[in-house]
């Protein structure tokens, strides 16, 4: 997920990713919150048992499908 996410920051941003140090402290935060969220997502596969639990966990996440255990 991570290499995946990397080939897409490559391609959209191109070589603008190495003036990131020169960008303000919003654009900063938000590409740390954006990182945040994609790494906690990513922890749903290594806490499942089973790839049909990540995605049952992943269903109830992003349909908000009420309380359903899937672990």
């Amino acid at each position: 997920i991570h290499g995946l996410c990397m080939v897409v920051e490559k391609v959209i941003y191109g070589d603008k990713i190495k003036s990131v140090g020169n960008a303000n402290v919003i654009v900063k935060s938000l590409r740390c919150l954006i990182t945040f969220m994609i790494v906690n997502f990513a922890w749903i596969f290594f806490r499942a048992e089973t790839l049909s639990d990540a995605l049952c966990v992943d269903k109830q996440i992003f349909t908000m499908g009420g309380v359903k255990r899937c672990l």
